[in-house]
């Protein structure tokens, strides 16, 4: 039991370290904006919340990001069970269109500083 917790963490952390190498450019867009303490919070990207991988997360303001894209079209009912399950351990979510990053970045960003309750 305990080999199978460490193989799935590790695969996790893989699969984490993939996801940042191969980034939206949305993701990039936003990241600029989130990394480095910019909005007075620490962020981490691609990020494990149970068994699943948020885009972005403040751990401080229980706070998950995501930016979804044309891979969200279809999938909507998965999205909604996900975010439900993230939910359910207190954490909020907001999810925005890789179109609103790219088009309204300042909107964007005001939408997470208003999210951000400590």
């Amino acid at each position: 039991m305990i080999k199978e917790q460490k193989l799935k963490v590790a695969r996790n952390l893989e699969y984490r370290r993939d996801l940042r190498h191969r980034q939206t450019i949305e993701e990039e867009i936003l990241w600029n904006e989130l990394r480095n303490n910019k909005l007075g919070v620490k962020f981490r990207r691609q990020h494990s919340i149970s068994e699943y991988v948020v885009d972005f997360y403040c751990q401080k303001c229980k706070l998950a990001v995501e930016i979804d894209g044309s891979t969200h079209k279809g999938r909507e009912g998965y999205d909604n069970l996900r975010t439900e399950c993230i939910k359910s351990l207190g954490i909020k979510v907001i999810r925005f269109w890789g179109g609103q990053v790219r088009n309204d970045l300042n909107l964007v960003l005001e939408i997470i500083r208003l999210n951000l309750t400590l």
